[in-house]
């Protein structure tokens, strides 16, 4: 996402320091503590000034589904490797350990996507709704944005994201993983 920004015409994720793989350039202090202690987080939000857009609009709402872009990739490059663990390691311990963990990892990013692209403010999904809102509705989502924490707090208490988020994770989830292995089982056939 900050390389997207940067791409078409934001400097801000560089002068901020962004552009790492440093994992502790990206934690937020707040979400890091609610990670271990209540188990859910967030890691800091990466600022953009769409004052060097061309088009403000279009090129947040591109940058907003950037981060769930990737989030999308990442797990289907981990399914991939799960896959090809999973029919190529033999079991044992750490195997069966090291094909779970990239299996979880690859849900975990497919739930991160998922998630972020719901339309509650602060998430992506809000401002990738809000670029086709017109008039009164654009302006409610907008003033949704104040309450941002209040509604996250919410989300969670209820459980609506995972009333959401589940289904979807194992269908898709599912849908892969039967695709990945017919290619796989297709090739060691040939």
């Amino acid at each position: 996402m900050p390389k997207l920004q940067i791409n078409i015409g934001d400097p801000t994720p560089e002068r901020q320091g962004r552009l790492t793989l440093n994992p502790l350039a990206h934690l937020d202090p707040l979400g890091t503590v609610c990670l271990i202690f209540a188990g859910f987080g967030w890691g800091r939000p990466v600022e953009i000034d769409s004052t060097y857009y061309r088009d403000p609009a279009k090129e947040s709402m591109k940058v907003a589904f950037a981060g769930p872009l990737s989030n999308f990739i990442l797990s289907f490059i981990l399914f991939i490797l799960y896959a090809i663990l999973f029919y190529t390691i033999p079991v044992g311990n750490i195997s069966s350990l090291l094909v779970n963990v990239v299996g979880y990892a690859a849900m975990i990013n497919l739930s991160l996507g998922l998630f972020n692209l719901l339309p509650f403010p602060p998430l992506d999904g809000s401002k990738i709704f809000g670029y086709f809102l017109k008039g009164k509705a654009k302006a409610f989502l907008w003033t949704l944005e104040r309450y941002s924490h209040i509604i996250l707090i919410i989300l969670f208490v209820t459980g609506l994201p995972a009333m959401i988020i589940t289904p979807l994770v194992r269908m898709i989830s599912t849908g892969v993983l039967t695709l990945i292995e017919s290619i796989i089982v297709s090739i060691t056939t040939l």
